[in-house]
């Protein structure tokens, strides 16, 4: 699967797709640690 997101911060595509706590999705990117929604 080939997430066609970007980081917002750092702009790295190595973003992974994680289930929040609310049942909502969060993204959060394996290179500099910044999550989003």
């Amino acid at each position: 699967m080939t997430v066609l997101l970007s980081c917002p911060s750092c702009g790295s595509v190595n973003v992974a797709q994680v289930l929040g706590d609310n049942g909502g999705v969060t993204y959060v990117c394996t290179s500099c640690g910044h999550s989003w929604s």
